[in-house]
């Protein structure tokens, strides 16, 4: 099991500030498409987030959380996010 020490944790603060909201759209994504991100894929759609919310303007997870569920792009944002995470 691997821990990350306090040190490694102030180092990258991002880490515990986005990952509860990389849960809520991986959830999102299990919801809409039935595909399951496990916990060891989180840095892949975390990336996979990332390029998609440059495209959109999203400055902030919460912000891309909301493109992906209250802003009227939702629906076309899951689509785009889901060809992100998908092969072929």
């Amino acid at each position: 099991m691997t821990t990350i020490s306090s040190e490694s944790r102030s180092r990258h603060p991002e880490r515990r500030t986005t990952q509860p909201l990389l849960i809520k759209i991986r959830d999102l994504i299990y919801q809409v498409a039935g595909i399951f991100q496990p916990d060891n894929k989180l840095r892949f759609l975390e990336d996979r987030c990332q390029r998609r919310m440059k495209e959109v303007g999203a400055a902030t997870f919460r912000d891309y959380y909301e493109c992906l569920t209250v802003k009227p792009i939702r629906q076309p944002e899951v689509v785009s996010l889901l060809n992100e995470i998908t092969v072929g």
